[in-house]
Order: structure tokens, then C-alpha cells, then sequence
């Protein structure tokens, strides 16, 4: 007798959220290899870059900005910890994305355990420095998690196999 499986519209926002979670992680991976390659002197350089036009058209920018207050305040040991932080992190989702993606019925608890702590890091930041693009972020990770607890416990209640 076959398994049964998950009910379609739970398990279709189940895999849109493992796959978006998986884009983010890659994004941060992306982007943490970018700054372990880069010098602040090549970000500020960058930025102009790519504000160039921006800054012709409008030189008080607020975003430009916050951008190049954001590089005057970035020191070489706050970059390695962003960097370190990242990768971690990206190297850690996409692991975990895969394992899922692939029904590794492992890959579950340990899934719950991590993103769990993702999800108790971003609340521990928000509590001392509020950010939006944070406080989204956890929501993501807080209904994926709930989906990947709701994929385990249902995969464990109709396999015997488990």
C-alpha cells in the first residue's frame, strides 16, 4: 500500500518556502564569499559604481546614504564577522534545504533544531535593535518551521518505515 501523502496546498507552501529559504541561503553564502573577497576599499568603490547616477541626480540620497555610513562604520573585524556569520549560515540553509528537498527523513530533526535557533538569534536581535527586513525574515522562518514540523510529524505518523 502506498504512503499517503501530504495534503497537496500544505505541502506546495511547504516546498515554496524550502526553495525560498534555499535562495536566501544562497544569497547569504553569495554574498559572505563577496565580502571575504573584497576590501572595504572595493566596496566603497563599488558603490559609488553602481550610485553613480544616482548620486548626479540626487546627491542627498538617503539610501546612498545609509550606504556609505554603513561603509565609514565597517572595520575589518566587523567584516569578519559578517563574513564568518554568512557563510555559516548559507552553507547551513542549503545543507539543510537539500536534505529536505530530498526527503532525507534525518535531515527533519535536525532541521527543526536549527532553524529553531535561527529563529531565537533573530528574536534575541530584534529585541535589542529593531529591523524590519529581520522581523520578516523570522516570520519566514517561523511558518517554514512549521511546515517542516508539520512534514516530519505527518511522514512519521504514515510511514512505518520511520
Amino acid at each position: 500500500m502506498p504512503a499517503k501523502k501530504v495534503p497537496t496546498q500544505i505541502y506546495e507552501l511547504y516546498r515554496f518556502g524550502l526553495y525560498l529559504k534555499g535562495i536566501l541561503g544562497f544569497f547569504e553564502l553569495s554574498v559572505g564569499l563577496f565580502l571575504y573577497f573584497n576590501t572595504k576599499a572595493e566596496l566603497h568603490q563599488l558603490l559609488l559604481i553602481i550610485a553613480q547616477e544616482e548620486l548626479i541626480e540626487d546627491p542627498n540620497d538617503p539610501f546612498i546614504a545609509f550606504l556609505q555610513n554603513l561603509l565609514i562604520h565597517f572595520t575589518d573585524n566587523i567584516q569578519s564577522i559578517a563574513v564568518t556569520f554568512l557563510i555559516l549560515h548559507g552553507v547551513a540553509k542549503c545543507l539543510l534545504i537539500y536534505g529536505l528537498v530530498r526527503n532525507y527523513l534525518w535531515v527533519y530533526p535536525i532541521a527543526v533544531i536549527v532553524f529553531l535557533l535561527f529563529i531565537l538569534q533573530q528574536g534575541y536581535y530584534l529585541t535589542h535593535t529593531f529591523s524590519q527586513g529581520v522581523a520578516w525574515i523570522m516570520l519566514l522562518n517561523t511558518i517554514v518551521l512549521g511546515l517542516i514540523g508539520y512534514e516530519w510529524w505527518y511522514i512519521k505518523k504514515h510511514h512505518k518505515h520511520f
